[in-house]
């Protein structure tokens, strides 16, 4: 609803008018009446605040020249409350029934085609806009574009039936990065990255490159919305948004018609970044990139549902070279409700994002569905289903959660193509499916915890630790495999040593002696095995292929003779070397280091085993690196990271302060005042360390040095500068910025200069996010200081007056001095008067004459000049 509420709003800014002045473009001239230059700056004069118009009735048009506007030099910024509609042209000879109007930069100056800055209310129809490219390494905000954007509000770009187009730019529509506002805009249904026609790549550096948008949309509600972005070599990217943005219908890789794809295999589809913004991507078709959604640092609810992820509109295998949809650094987020997400190697990619919900989804094809980075700060629990029964679904998975059931698509690994059910988990975390399902197709689910965060899609499992064998004697087929535990599991084929099939049970019943194996899965989908198990004939023999001996670690006693299978089970007696007897147990559990045997059996089935060693093992506890971060910003913040452990790691930790007080209980000592402190670890029983002494130091307190401050006002006295300021403590680097009293940033450098004279407020902030800020400093009440410049001077070395110098040139550090003799010939330069004339040139004494100097205040004072005397 807000959707068509927020339409509705920008469109009425362009509807209601009192008394609006319309200015026709008649020709395709660089400049001149009838121009569209004359007319941009006719909408300038007009200053109204009703809504100005420039239409175009170009004549005679008979050929795509004839609409072409070749531009030499950049246009003049444009006003507010301004339409620009190229559709107004009657010719449609560009291939296109609304692009009527081509601009294209020429010469060897960069520059954009329209430039927006502070202003609002505009809308830009119907243009192709050509070769608006950067120069070669200028900075990210100098770069160019067909339309720049910066602090603009209520601006309108394309709009179905009145398209744009961008090619052979660097990019179609550019931000800067530096800190601005785009509120409201709209970007609808134009061409990026194609010709006129939405058909031939005609690529752009970016296809879209935006930053700072607020409460904005990127194509629309319906398909007509729509923007083409194909061939760029990158597509989207939109840095720093803030409020609700819409990014919806658009098209990604192909072409206007969506029967062409134009791959990009280092492109990214969609970039985008933004901490507090509530960021929507639905029904959008992206194909043919590196990856297709990259998300970074969204901590508020982000929202990807309704796209084509690596398949096209008829189901063709465009898959990216990377991830379908890459999350990073980002908070609570939804991927749920009729994503298409298909042929990707991998499918969503999560590094740092938690917790993210995945719902509703079809997942197809892809060589990982769902892949979560080992730096992730957490993995949600896999879900299991426990039984698959006609009209009857169950299993486990946390308690008070959301299961989600899929059927299974074709292809390996199994991932779920259709949902068709949700159910919730009970206080214990069960679970139970009785409604209607295709019995005839397999199945997995995905699980959801309390936090919103899901685990990839359940896969069969088995697990072989509770597995009892019931051996056979004398060739009887009493034998048994029992014991199995299998999730999402409904069809069983145990086979044996010779490759037949001899049971289709859970449990594998009345065999002989031999060696079998289970195959188990759900109709031929997503198989897994166990086995092979070894049913035992005639005997006592031992096989001893699973058995596992537990070392114990610093001297305790917890060592472990298990898995020894022997061919009649009865009860055995273990023994330590030297005869002591231990217990009667199947598996030694729970002893020291030592060496042990059994005895089973009696009479003449007596049977002892071979002597077992359990090893004793010492444990040193290693830290790969801690790193130390310092307690900064006045607070006691400081921390010890330490990332990994260079072989074990412990298990329990005990930060000690230099008293030998307990101060934290983690891994990772955080929050602590600067200091020295000890990290003791164990692995919670017989083994523990107490590591090296570690020293968190303290940042100076960060601080803005006034004392020195100097005020200066510029000749013209329509700027101020300031001198003398300085920043102690804190960490380097500093980002310093001057805002007006509105809270405005206007200048971006320690020494303030080139502003309006006005009270300003100095803020700094250092590496570690250190903030502090001045009081506003008065730099209203300020006059022009003196320059005294002397007439005549004696350098005879009588200490009076040896030496030619002009007063109060400090507020003029850039100034040039320059004296010359009657022949125009130049006896001393200098600037910024640090030096004193000395009445000598190149190490000689000048005669006693007249002279002539030269002061080129620079900037825009007038330069001074005269004659002075040189007496000897």
């Amino acid at each position: 609803m807000k959707f068509f509420i927020s339409l509705a709003v920008f469109l009425l800014c362009f509807c209601v008018r009192l008394k609006a002045e319309t200015f026709i473009v008649t020709t395709n001239a660089n400049a001149g009446p009838g121009s569209l230059r004359q007319a941009i700056l006719n909408a300038a004069a007009n200053q109204n605040t009703e809504t100005d118009y420039i239409f175009f009735n170009i004549a005679p048009a008979n050929s795509p020249s004839d609409v072409t506007i070749t531009l030499s030099s950049e246009l003049p910024p444009l006003s507010s409350n301004l339409v620009i509609d190229a559709t107004t042209q009657s010719e449609a000879l560009l291939g296109s029934s609304s692009i009527k109007v081509k601009l294209i930069r020429s010469g060897t100056d960069y520059f954009s085609g329209f430039s927006l800055d502070g202003v609002s209310d505009i809308a830009i129809y119907g243009f192709y806009f050509r070769n608006f490219q950067s120069a070669q390494g200028v900075p990210s905000d100098e770069r160019k574009a067909g339309i720049f954007l910066k602090d603009t509000r209520n601006i309108m770009i394309g709009a179905p039936g009145k398209s744009n187009g961008f090619g052979n730019s660097y990019t179609s529509i550019i931000s800067p990065t530096s800190p601005n506002l785009q509120e409201n805009v709209w970007i609808s249904a134009n061409i990026m990255g194609l010709d006129e026609k939405g058909t031939t790549p005609d690529p752009n550096v970016v296809g879209l490159d935006l930053s700072y948008l607020r409460n904005s949309t990127v194509g629309g509600p319906t398909e007509a919305h729509a923007n083409i972005l194909a061939a760029n070599t990158d597509a989207v990217s939109l840095g720093a948004l803030s409020g609700e943005v819409h990014f919806s219908n658009n098209v990604i890789g192909m072409d206007l018609q969506r029967t062409r794809v134009f791959p990009a295999e280092n492109a990214i589809g969609i970039f985008a970044s933004g901490e507090t913004a509530h960021f929507i991507i639905e029904k959008n078709i992206i194909v043919a990139q590196n990856i297709g959604i990259s998300l970074d640092n969204f901590k508020n609810n982000y929202i990807i549902r309704g796209n084509r992820i690596g398949i096209g509109p008829d189901g063709q295998d465009f898959r990216h070279k990377k991830y379908g949809i890459e999350l990073k650094n980002c908070g609570r987020g939804s991927v749920e409700d009729g994503n298409i997400i298909a042929y990707n190697p991998i499918g969503v990619y999560m590094e740092l994002a938690y917790p993210v919900k995945i719902a509703k989804n079809s997942f197809k094809c892809n060589a990982i569905p769902i892949e979560f980075h080992a730096r992730n700060p957490r993995r949600p629990t896999l879900s299991k289903i426990a039984y698959i029964q006609p009209g009857n679904v169950g299993g486990q998975y946390l308690p008070n959660s959301t299961i989600d059931l899929y059927y299974l698509g074709d292809c390996l690994p199994c991932q779920g193509e259709e949902w068709f059910a949700t159910v919730q988990t009970d206080a214990t975390g069960n679970w139970r499916y009785t409604g209607a399902f295709d019995n005839h197709r397999a199945i997995t689910s995905m699980g959801t915890n309390q936090e919103g965060s899901t685990a990839p899609f359940s896969q069969p499992e088995l697990s072989e630790e509770l597995v009892k064998l019931e051996h056979v004697n004398c060739g009887e087929t009493t034998g048994s495999i029992k014991g199995l535990v299998m999730y999402d599991v409904s069809v069983y084929e145990w086979y044996d040593a010779n490759n037949r099939l001899v049971g289709t049970e859970r449990d594998l019943t009345n065999v002989g002696a031999g060696t079998y194996r289970l195959k188990a899965g759900q109709r031929g989908l997503c198989n897994v095995e166990a086995g092979p198990f070894t049913l035992l004939g005639a005997g006592n023999e031992l096989d001893e292929k699973q058995m596992s001996i537990q070392t114990t670690l610093c001297g305790s006693s917890e060592g472990s003779i298990r898995g020894i299978v022997s061919a009649i089970d009865l009860p055995r007696s273990w023994y330590a070397d030297n005869g002591t007897f231990i217990r009667e147990s199947q598996d030694l559990v729970g002893v020291a280091a030592g060496i042990y045997y059994f005895t089973t059996g009696s009479g003449a089935c007596l049977f002892t085993s071979p002597r077992y060693t359990i090893r004793n093992e010492n444990v040193s506890y290693q830290p790969f690196s801690m790193q130390v971060s310092p307690a900064n910003c006045g607070q006691d913040n400081g921390g010890i990271h330490i990332p990994s452990f260079n072989g074990s790691t412990p298990i329990r930790f005990e930060w000690l302060n230099a008293q030998g007080q307990v101060v934290g209980r983690e891994k990772d000592l955080q929050q602590v005042p600067e200091g020295k402190y000890r990290l003791r670890v164990s692995d919670g029983a017989a083994c523990e360390q107490t590591l090296q002494e570690v020293e968190i130091p303290r940042v100076p307190v960060l601080s803005i040095d006034l004392v020195g401050l100097r005020k200066y006002l510029s000749c013209d006295q329509r700027s101020v500068s300031a001198r003398g300021l300085s920043i102690k403590g804190g960490a380097l680097p500093y980002a310093i910025r001057w805002t007006d009293e509105q809270g405005r940033t206007v200048f971006s450098d320690l020494l303030l200069s080139g502003v309006t004279p006005g009270k300003y407020t100095m803020h700094v902030r250092d590496k570690l996010g250190c903030e502090i800020q001045t009081d506003l400093i008065d730099f209203t009440d300020l006059s022009l200081s003196g320059i005294h410049i002397p007439n005549a001077f004696s350098p005879n070395g009588d200490g009076i007056n040896d030496e030619w110098k002009i007063e109060g040139m400090f507020d003029y550090p850039e100034a040039e001095i320059r004296v010359y003799n009657r022949e125009g010939r130049e006896v001393y330069v200098d600037k910024g008067g640090q030096r004193a004339f000395d009445g000598s040139f190149q190490g000689k004494p000048l005669p006693t004459g007249t002279y002539y100097y030269y002061v080129d205040l620079k900037g825009n004072c007038e330069p001074l000049s005269g004659s002075l005397f040189l007496i000897r």
